[in-house]
């Protein structure tokens, strides 16, 4: 990408992490602590009062099974200061772990959600997703072309099933801050669970680096966002999404300048995967490369509800 685009490499570097994850906005290590083996039999230990009344209430919590925030534990057992559960520590009562956490607000509502009802498919988006997903396994890039309101979307959507049963994720662009609220709470309905996570500028520092955390340890398996989403540390891609492929919003207009839709044909190559861009009207690259038979051509011509709205020229004069 460096040399392509002709950027320092550093600079190409500096877009894929998030500075958010270089300087660990929001992460926090929290303390818990748990009973150490055979703690509770032993009565060779010598405690300070403060700290035997300490060790009395923490044998009623069962610390074994569940380990406790330290923080919680002093309020549990009503102690002024961590000094009693520190000494329960030091003589080897208790097990102190840590655990890493990103403390971030919540994200912005993605709708109602829900069982989402799945429509059926028209002959024209079934013949589109057994196409497609035939070559599921391997490099392949697809231009899908139709029309506002042909259902796309659940094109997507069907591939992405594939996808995920499969055991692969995938990453789905989309070409404005705007729009991702509203195809990420799509997504999440038809894929509860917590497995999507959404990505892009718009979002607190601290949630930045919560989302970016759950794509790298696995926990989210779908990544939606705008064009830095590209750059989601997904293991194991099964699929990219570009939806509205056109798009001048793709395009970064800082260094380093790159078009995130050759980005995310570049990384389907790389990954082995398939690169679906969807579009109504599809730039005239995508549109020549499926000429020459670079790309597979899928089009959906007509709307899922029904006919075309009619067009009307208005004469202002």
């Amino acid at each position: 990408m460096a040399s392509y685009y002709v950027c320092p490499l550093g600079m190409v570097l500096a877009s894929v992490v998030p500075s958010a994850v270089k300087h660990q906005t929001g992460a926090k290590s929290i303390e818990f602590v748990r009973l150490s083996p055979g703690a509770a039999q032993r009565e060779d230990v010598s405690l300070k009062p403060a700290a035997r009344r300490a060790w009395e209430r923490v044998l009623e919590l069962k610390t074994a099974e569940t380990p406790v925030a330290i923080s919680s534990l002093v309020a549990h057992v009503e102690a002024k200061s961590t000094r009693p559960i520190r000494e329960l520590i030091e003589a080897g009562l208790l097990i102190v772990e840590r655990q890493d956490r990103i403390e971030a607000k919540a994200m912005p509502s993605l709708g109602t959600l829900g069982t989402e009802t799945i429509p059926a498919l028209t002959d024209a988006q079934r013949g589109i997703v057994e196409g497609i997903g035939a070559g599921l396994d391997r490099f392949g890039v697809h231009l899908l072309r139709g029309v506002t309101g042909s259902g796309k979307t659940e094109v997507y959507l069907r591939l992405l099933e594939r996808v995920l049963a499969a055991g692969r994720n995938a990453i789905v662009l989309v070409p404005e801050i705007a729009l991702t609220p509203q195809t990420a709470g799509r997504f999440t309905r038809r894929f509860p669970g917590g497995i999507v996570a959404v990505l892009h500028s718009g979002l607190t520092a601290a949630q930045r680096h919560r989302e970016w955390s759950r794509a790298s340890s696995g926990e989210a398996r779908v990544v939606v966002g705008a064009r830095s989403a590209i750059f989601a540390p997904l293991a194991n891609l099964g699929l990219i999404v570009v939806d509205e492929e056109h798009d001048s919003s793709y395009k970064q207009d800082q260094l380093p300048r790159y078009n995130a839709r050759d980005v995310a044909i570049k990384r389907g190559h790389l990954a082995g995967c398939p690169v679906v861009l969807g579009s109504a009207t599809p730039s005239l690259e995508s549109w020549a490369n499926a000429a020459a038979g670079r790309s597979t051509l899928w089009e959906l011509p007509a709307r899922v509800v029904g006919a075309l709205p009619p067009v009307m020229i208005v004469d202002m004069r």
